[in-house]
């Protein structure tokens, strides 16, 4: 498979800095996900992902595309987790898939959507099925609200657990803002905007750290002291201030 390009078969794998589980966690890919093979060791695959991140993947996670195969799919998840059904009449879901796993399908039964690598179903309504132009700050803003309560996780990018680098690039990415997945790299992005200036939707850095402003001093982010992702506040007076954000900013970015 070496050279090739693969697509994600699981809900999310994975990516680590060695080919073994103890190794630290880099990032993820998601269902549906393209990446390319470039070497390969038993049982795990070093690859690069469609952001630009290399590191290694277990095997059995990704299939082989072959030369004729379409490599983007039209259907997105747009909300944080999908539960996916045996069956479009099953009343308990079987699996879940995150926001933003692209989905590829072959049959539209009452609502449901069958998907064409598992056989199972989905809801349309949890689907976005055409990609839409580039959105207001107040669009991705409601998006990043459906995240709040998502546990905080090293290296996460989905709809099961997200660092704060990975709430960015996987919430712009949606509406077609595509970030790199390190908070250093986002900050190479968009213009800078003096702090009287900000606006809602703009990037907020800190040192390791991506925050985004929601106006009146305050911002969403997916935080490991608060948890997950949780609005809180840079404001001083504010009983959800974060002085060790506030008192850190190194920049601030306009993307939108």
């Amino acid at each position: 498979m070496a050279k090739k390009m693969a697509k994600v078969v699981v809900p999310v794998t994975d990516i680590w800095s060695r080919p073994q589980f103890e190794s630290s966690r880099l990032s993820q890919a998601l269902f549906g996900e393209k990446v390319r093979v470039l070497r390969r060791k038993p049982r795990h695959l070093y690859v690069r992902c469609e952001d630009g991140y290399e590191g290694w993947l277990n095997e059995s996670h990704v299939t082989e595309l072959q030369k004729d195969s379409r490599l983007y799919a039209e259907s997105v998840v747009k909300v944080p987790v999908a539960e996916i059904y045996h069956t479009p009449k099953a009343k308990t879901p079987s699996g879940r898939l995150s926001f933003g796993s692209l989905i590829e399908y072959d049959q539209k039964l009452s609502g449901m959507l069958r998907l064409i690598d598992s056989g199972g179903w989905i809801k349309e309504h949890d689907l976005r099925l055409k990609k839409p132009p580039r959105v207001s700050a107040r669009a991705i803003i409601t998006t990043l609200k459906t995240f709040l309560g998502i546990p905080y996780l090293w290296g996460g990018k989905s709809g099961f657990g997200l660092d704060c680098s990975g709430l960015i690039q996987l919430v712009y990415g949606f509406y077609g803002y595509e970030l790199p997945r390190d908070s250093k790299d986002q900050r190479k992005k968009g213009r800078k905007v003096a702090r009287r200036n900000l606006k809602p939707g703009d990037l907020i850095f800190s040192p390791g750290h991506v925050a985004v402003y929601l106006g009146k001093s305050v911002i969403i982010h997916s935080s490991l002291r608060a948890g997950g992702v949780k609005v809180e506040s840079i404001n001083e007076s504010s009983k959800f201030y974060r002085e060790d954000i506030n008192k850190k900013i190194i920049e601030m970015r306009r993307i939108i």
